[in-house]
């Protein structure tokens, strides 16, 4: 099992755009797996990814949201078991360079999200449900002035699937 969890902040330059983006000081993609028949697990994460969105602007409820990870960015803290890891035993860096995830609808029930979608690993695509939770109801403005929200999720994962 692959357990994926993410935290994003998004934010705007402009209080009239709908179009937010990923602030990368502070948001993570990452994952934990159980090895060793359960009795160790292992942590990790992708250091480069790419998220695109859209709020409504008065509501900074979701619309879409498009996710990009570069599979060469995993980083579990050991250099052997990365590149181990990129090989074709388990993600095949060279075939399937990037994981997607592109969202097709989104159901909110006040903060709780669940944004519905197609993932891709792997070259194999599966519809899948992301239950999401948003910060808070109101814009938030935090750092520089500039408005943001923040997504944090998780979801469990068959990485054979």
């Amino acid at each position: 099992m692959f357990i994926l969890t993410f935290c994003l902040f998004v934010y705007t330059t402009s209080a009239q755009e709908e179009t937010f983006n990923i602030d990368r000081a502070h948001s993570v993609i990452g994952f934990s797996v159980k090895i060793a028949g359960g009795f160790s697990e292992v942590e990790g994460a992708f250091n480069y990814f790419k998220v695109s969105s859209n709020v409504e602007a008065e509501t900074y409820k979701l619309k879409n949201g498009n996710v990009e990870i570069k599979v060469t960015s995993i980083n579990t803290g050991n250099e052997g078991r990365d590149n181990h890891l990129r090989t074709d035993d388990f993600f095949d860096v060279e075939n399937y360079p990037t994981i997607t995830f592109n969202s097709t609808n989104i159901v909110q029930k006040g903060l709780d999200d669940e944004i519905k979608g197609d993932f891709t690993m792997h070259g194999i695509t599966n519809r899948i449900t992301i239950p999401s939770k948003r910060s808070h109801a109101e814009k938030m403005v935090w750092i520089f002035g500039r408005p943001y929200i923040i997504y944090e999720g998780a979801l469990a994962l068959d990485r054979t699937d």
